[in-house]
């Protein structure tokens, strides 16, 4: 059988497997980069309060750009490493917020079992390319029961 486009199966042009596909690979990349963003700020996100306390999270005020002169004199200054921290916080939140918006927009479009289907996926993908079970904070099994 010849390799060209023509005779792959049906289903490669199948609009709502592309769809499902893209749905897939997007959650894989940010489930991977909530737990890149978890391990640099050496967080563990396997239990359910770790999760609440990343999005109840508050950032202190730092000031990243303009300083005033009293702040350069005094030396009141954050150092880089916690304006980096804060960044890295204000992501993981913003991130983790986003996947649970994520999810419920899935399961209003496309039910419950798809949705489940879609967040099993991402998670053996992110379990394939090196992370553990629950670095990124999902729990399938509390989410969708028997996952």
């Amino acid at each position: 059988m010849s390799s060209s486009p023509d005779s792959a199966p049906a289903d490669n042009n199948n609009p709502q497997l592309k769809l499902l596909e893209r749905r897939v690979d997007s959650l894989g990349e940010l489930n991977a980069r909530i737990a890149r963003l978890a391990m640099g700020l050496g967080l563990s996100l396997r239990q359910e309060p770790d999760i609440q306390r990343v999005i109840t999270y508050q950032s202190p005020h730092v000031s990243v750009e303009r300083r005033s002169q009293a702040d350069r004199r005094t030396g009141a200054r954050a150092s880089s490493s916690d304006r980096r921290a804060s960044r890295q916080w204000e992501e993981l939140r913003g991130l983790v917020v986003l996947r649970y918006e994520l999810e419920l927009k899935y399961a209003q479009e496309m039910g419950a079992s798809v949705t489940r289907d879609i967040f099993t996926e991402a998670s053996a993908r992110l379990t394939r390319d090196g992370f553990a079970v629950g670095m990124d904070g999902m729990d399938l099994k509390k989410l969708f029961g028997n996952a």
